[in-house]
């Protein structure tokens, strides 16, 4: 019995003649669409009946699979068509080859993980790649104002209001400031302002 047997179609039947007639079948083989029998027998044939028609159509839906299929199947010996033939592979020997615990399954995990690999890699470069920035370099927005302080606040404000001096740069944490000047922690220690009094 071949696979299109147990679908119950032609050899030459499309995918979808084929996936109608699956569907037709499973829906009466399935056990929840069927009356469990008082034969456990009668039962057990069902579901084997029904793990065969699984069988052929995870085998004839692929279309390279199908191909294969029927290669080994209907190709005589020696002919170009035959999995010996010109081309020189075995096909696999038996239903359980062709199909498998893991068919049609196994694939599609490996193109998920590297889809997943692939947006990984372009968030972490995307992430710490660009133009670098220069920390030491000054913001235009701070330098030549000047900063005033109260407890807990830290402004930047024009140098005519009351003030602890005009800004001459905005630093790293490790670098220096220009001689003349003196580092001063500011807005919570989240930047360092060079200071000089103010006129």
């Amino acid at each position: 019995m071949t696979l299109y047997d147990e679908l119950g179609v032609p050899a030459t039947a499309t995918t979808g003649e084929m996936h109608a007639a699956y569907r037709a079948k499973v829906r009466s083989l399935h056990p929840d669409a069927r009356s469990r029998s008082s034969d456990p027998e009668a039962d057990r044939e069902a579901d084997a009946a029904l793990r065969r028609l699984n069988t052929a159509w995870e085998v004839l839906r692929d279309p390279p699979r199908r191909r294969s299929y029927d290669n080994q199947v209907f190709a005589g010996p020696g002919s170009p068509a035959s999995p010996h033939g010109r081309f020189g592979s075995a096909a696999p020997s038996s239903e359980e080859d062709w199909v498998g615990s893991d068919a049609g399954t196994r694939p599609h995990f490996r193109w998920w993980i590297v889809a997943v690999a692939v947006l990984l890699a372009v968030f972490v470069f995307s992430a710490y790649a660009g133009s670098p920035t220069n920390t030491d370099a000054p913001r235009s927005s701070t330098v030549g104002r000047c900063l005033a302080r109260q407890p807990g606040v830290d402004a930047v404000v024009d140098c005519a209001a009351a003030n602890e001096g005009r800004i001459v740069a905005e630093i790293s944490r490790t670098a220096t400031c220009p001689s003349g000047s003196r580092a001063v922690p500011a807005f919570g220690g989240s930047r360092v302002l060079c200071l000089v009094p103010s006129d």
